[in-house]
């Protein structure tokens, strides 16, 4: 900002990443502050006792009770043993982050419209973690569907779900190709019998 009179000045709004309080403040445009130390740990979500989430750290073990505020949005997509992001400053976790792309099953929506495969129409679906995600009507329960958890947004099946359904529909393809040369197999054998005996019968007469 440059006033009329005086020197300009940087006016801004922070937050506490410890408290969560919101400021805002003026500053010289010329201010130096000294660089934040973050440190970042990969760790495994445990459980929760009703109040507290527990999340261990993996290359010591040591387990870390956290509130509910802290892993409010990343929660929503991680199962127990699941493994997320969390982000400390001065020893103090502030943040907890899911990872970006998950799988998780279909526990409740309404049944799936067979053969319509449209995307654009959606229906609400629980997934195993509780999540409300909107996916195309064609999705049934016990589906595994993958999710960008930055968005909470619908990707498709899951690569796994995708690999058995195709799996299913070679097998039955197969099955059906397999039935299909039976059966000209039989008709072939049928028309051998028919000629012998066609010719079995003009000898004696």
């Amino acid at each position: 900002v440059k006033p009329g009179k005086g020197a300009a000045f940087v006016r801004t709004k922070y937050r506490n990443i410890l408290t969560g309080a919101t400021r805002e403040e003026a500053f010289n445009p010329n201010d130096k502050f000294p660089k934040a130390h973050i440190e970042t740990k990969q760790m495994q979500y445990l459980y929760n006792d009703g109040e507290l989430y527990y999340f261990m750290d993996q290359e010591t073990y040591d387990q870390v009770p956290l509130t509910y505020e802290l892993v409010e949005d990343a929660i929503k997509y991680i199962r127990e043993n699941d493994v997320a992001t969390v982000k400390f400053y001065k020893d103090n976790a502030f943040t907890v982050e899911a990872p970006n792309f998950v799988d998780l099953e279909v526990v409740e929506t309404e049944p799936g419209v067979k053969g319509d495969t449209a995307t654009n129409v959606t229906k609400a679906a629980t997934v195993e973690t509780g999540a409300v995600i909107q996916v195309p009507i064609f999705i049934n329960e016990g589906e595994r569907i993958q999710i960008d958890t930055r968005s909470g947004e619908y990707l498709g099946r899951s690569k796994k779900e995708t690999e058995l359904a195709g799996n299913e529909k070679r097998s039955e393809t197969g099955s059906g190709s397999d039935i299909e040369k039976n059966r000209k197999r039989f008709h072939r054998s049928l028309r051998i019998v028919v000629s012998l005996i066609v010719l079995a019968a003009l000898a004696l007469w």
